[in-house]
């Protein structure tokens, strides 16, 4: 299992470490959480008999038969199924926790996003609203820009997009989005200058080059096309 996702990792399951730790001393779900820190250094890079990820499971099985904590056990493996593209096992996890835990809008977030990498527009768009029901979830409103770029629906992307920013004004992914949308919508001065904010955030991004080298083509600004095109192809042949 090598699609690391450290985000996912470190910032959905450490912050449930450090809350949860005092609670599960000598428990499976605190030799997960262990586990899973080893994943987050990517150990088994170093030492390639050692699997972080098969322990984590392993303890989260055994904390789920245990029923001392199944619900939250429930929520961190489907986070690890779906950091490693196990969908149908994440979606199971998901739907369970979000069963016991109603009021944790964070899990239709999780499950919106693994809906939305299956193309089930549909059940994704679904579980982003029950998420904004409960709460105004920046990754919630990303995840229905991308949807809506998928339908081709701009002016409803650029919305999204747009709400997720104005909650998280750094979140890079919905920047790239909302600059996406204005280039469909053919409002080149906004987005350009949307994403040359999202290239102050990160050079090396190859998307934000590309669309850029675009709307600087049709604006007839023929070095500065040059130059974000040679910029994404070179980052783009580094991969």
């Amino acid at each position: 299992m090598k699609k690391y996702h450290p985000s996912l990792i470190i910032a959905g399951l450490l912050l449930i470490l450090l809350a949860s730790a005092a609670l599960a001393q000598g428990s499976a779900l605190l030799n997960a959480y262990e586990s899973l820190y080893y994943y987050s250094l990517r150990i088994d890079d170093r030492f390639p008999t050692i699997s972080p990820l098969s322990t984590t499971v392993q303890e989260l099985e055994k904390e789920i038969r245990s029923g001392l904590r199944p619900d939250e056990a429930r929520l961190v493996l489907g986070m690890v199924y779906q950091t490693t593209g196990d969908w149908e096992k994440a979606i199971e996890n998901y739907q369970k926790a979000s069963a016991a835990l109603p009021e944790n809008g964070s899990i239709h977030v999780m499950l919106g996003d693994v809906f939305r990498h299956q193309r089930r527009w549909e059940e994704a768009e679904a579980a982003y609203n029950q998420a904004l029901d409960l709460e105004p979830f920046a990754r919630a409103y990303k995840g229905l820009g991308l949807i809506s770029m998928e339908r081709e629906e701009f002016a409803d992307a650029r919305t999204f997009f747009q709400a997720a920013l104005d909650i998280a004004e750094e979140f890079f992914a919905a920047r790239i989005g909302l600059g996406r949308a204005l280039y469909y919508l053919e409002e080149d001065t906004e987005a350009i200058e949307t994403l040359e904010i999202a290239l102050g955030q990160d050079s090396r991004s190859i998307i934000t080059n590309h669309y850029l080298s675009l709307l600087y083509e049709r604006q007839g600004e023929a070095e500065k096309a040059a130059h974000a095109k040679q910029r994404a192809e070179e980052l783009s042949d580094q991969q």
